[in-house]
Formats: structure tokens, sequence, C-alpha cells
């Protein structure tokens, strides 16, 4: 059984945004589409936005080192065995004019 949790820490912002850059991978393959995880802002206001990340599409398995069709790869490298690698997602702020907490 994988054990993940469920919610990250909050990264607090601070400050407006027209667009946030996400360092992220995956391990254990899934369906191609199928949603993996969500990205919440939340803005000062309360109000929050969530951005839906699903495998393949916004992030990829590191192993073999291979972007998503909607996010480039930022890095690759050999970990002794193979390629690896961890790509980066550019969210578009649906709000950048509000402030982000």
């Amino acid at each position: 059984t994988m054990n993940f949790p469920e919610k990250s820490n909050l990264l607090p912002i601070n400050g407006k945004a027209d667009f946030i850059y996400v360092l992220h991978t995956a391990a254990w393959s899934e369906k191609h589409d199928l949603p993996v995880a969500v990205y919440r802002l939340t803005y000062a206001d309360g109000k929050s936005e969530d951005i839906p990340v699903q495998y393949g599409v916004q992030i990829h398995d590191w192993w073999k080192g291979l972007p998503p069709s909607s996010a480039k790869l930022a890095w690759k490298g050999f970990n002794g065995v193979g390629e690896v690698g961890i790509s980066i997602l550019e969210i578009k702020n649906p709000r950048p004019y509000d402030l982000l907490a």
C-alpha cells in the first residue's frame, strides 16, 4: 500500500502573480489524463481556485524523464540505473490582480 499525504503544506506567496511555476514529478505511472492531484490557489479574500493535475498532461512519472504533454521537462539526469526527470508546470493565475495568501 502506498502512503502519500492527502494534503501538503501551504506555501505562502503573499503577493500578486500572473503565473506560478511548479517543479513536480510523480511515481508509479497512471492512465493518461487521470486526475492525480490538485493545486489550490488561495487568495487574501478567502476564495480559492483549484488547478487540476492530470497524469501525462501536467505531470509525468520521474522514471525515464519523459515530459508531460502540457508541461516542460525542467531537469533530466541519471540515477545510476536509468534516466529520471522533473517537469515544470506553468500555471496561469485565474485571478492575477488579486493578492494570493
